[in-house]
């Protein structure tokens, strides 16, 4: 006789029937232990931006809509100088009229001012009205086609 010890139910092995303790099966639909619906408390209602540490909660009174100027060629630009705002370009945008300016612009023209003002719409700004825009990863996916891949050989010979 072959006994069957850790199943949850019996199992009959030549004609008999053996109880042992109740292990779950996942291969054995009958034996399949079963999930509780439980709802897990949130520990907070609110939406979290986790990308700075610690988590901050997000209000949408708090967001500001970014406006960038679009070349023809559908390249965002810096509207003071023309260059053009890649991953590897250090981006800022002004807090009150939302408009992306590269930050050797606003440190030159708009904070350089006794009374800075934004470079295209003139309005009213201050330092802590700057938000410096961070690319995240390595840039290489947006760096525009001037990125050149070079093959060398390998640096030890024999």
């Amino acid at each position: 006789m072959i006994e069957y010890k850790g199943l949850e139910t019996s199992v009959a092995s030549k004609g008999k029937e053996v109880e042992g303790p109740k292990l779950a099966s996942f291969w054995i639909p009958s034996l399949a232990p079963t999930a509780k619906n439980t709802v897990s408390d949130p520990s907070t209602l609110s939406v979290q931006c986790h990308a700075s540490s610690p988590a901050h909660s997000l209000k949408l009174k708090h967001l500001v809509p970014v406006v960038f100027r679009v070349s023809t060629k559908g390249e965002k630009l810096c509207p003071s100088c023309d260059k053009p705002l890649l991953n590897s370009t250090k981006t800022s945008v002004l807090k009150r009229c939302g408009h992306a300016v590269c930050h050797r612009c606003v440190t030159n023209f708009v904070l350089a001012t006794p009374a800075p003002v934004c470079v295209v719409c003139q309005k009213k700004t201050s330092e802590a009205d700057v938000i410096r825009l961070e690319s995240e990863g390595t840039g290489f996916a947006g760096a525009g086609g001037q990125m050149v891949a070079t093959r060398y050989g390998s640096a030890l010979q024999a």
